[in-house]
């Protein structure tokens, strides 16, 4: 899997379906 094929926001819903993705963005951060 290619990481540079995912936005940080698609990332942030992968890893972090619950939050919203504001929420989920920050913790990738």
């Amino acid at each position: 899997m290619d990481l540079r094929s995912y936005t940080k926001q698609e990332l942030a819903l992968l890893y972090f379906p619950d939050s919203s993705p504001v929420v989920a963005s920050a913790h990738l951060m």
